[in-house]
């Protein structure tokens, strides 16, 4: 489900006036018509400054559009950082897998919580990468598709 979509330049002032949150979350509720946890909204917020950072390449036109989909990454491509751990096969601290989890409900907090997560590569000359809960690793970004011009 599509929670946020405008241009380049007003995603930039949502995220530089700290409504961007917000604005996802009030969404969120439309569509579902309940709420998040507060640790989901901060992720949100949190994971927003860094498309922010990614937007001020001046080569994005300003009238680009942006758009946010809400839902599960399982089995979907994505772009990794890992903050404690270098991967010495591609030398460096992103990496581009295949994101498959296992969760558990916790009735206390109302969230889902990771048992495990792998990242699988794409290419079998590649190993999985298995994070732990503190592994220091943050999903930048998704591949959604090849847009053609």
């Amino acid at each position: 489900m599509i929670v946020y979509q405008k241009t380049k330049d007003n995603f930039r002032k949502d995220v530089l006036t700290n409504e961007i949150d917000t604005i996802i979350h009030k969404a969120y509720y439309e569509h579902l018509g309940r709420y998040t946890s507060p640790n989901e909204t901060l992720a949100w917020k949190n994971s927003m400054m860094y498309m922010d950072k990614l937007l001020e390449d001046q080569e994005i036109p300003c009238d680009a559009g942006v758009s946010i989909e809400y839902g599960s990454r399982n089995n979907k491509i994505v772009l990794v950082q890992h903050n404690d751990h270098y991967d010495s096969e591609n030398e460096g601290s992103y990496s581009i897998k295949k994101y498959t989890s296992q969760k558990n409900y916790d009735r206390d907090t109302g969230e889902w919580l990771h048992e495990r997560i792998v990242l699988k590569p794409l290419n079998t000359n590649y190993d999985p990468i298995i994070i732990h809960k503190d592994d220091g690793f943050m999903v930048v970004g998704e591949f959604l598709g090849v847009v053609e011009k």
